[in-house]
């Protein structure tokens, strides 16, 4: 919020966010992407590739009669 204009409620909001452990001047930090979030990709991927190629065949095969 330091880089906003003042508003009349910060003096209320700041120590909410200030409870909750955030910093307005701190970077935010970037989540490293893990072991298995790599692996929770792959299952996506692998799932949506599923999802189109059922949607394929099925036109495909509604077309085809």
């Amino acid at each position: 919020m330091s880089d906003l204009p003042h508003r009349p409620n910060d003096h209320l909001v700041e120590p909410m966010f200030a409870a909750l452990g955030h910093r307005p001047d701190a970077e935010p930090a970037a989540p490293a992407l893990t072991e298995p979030a790599r692996a929770s990709r792959g299952a996506r991927v692998l799932f949506w590739f599923a999802v189109v190629l059922a949607a394929g065949a099925t036109i495909w095969i509604v077309l085809a009669n």
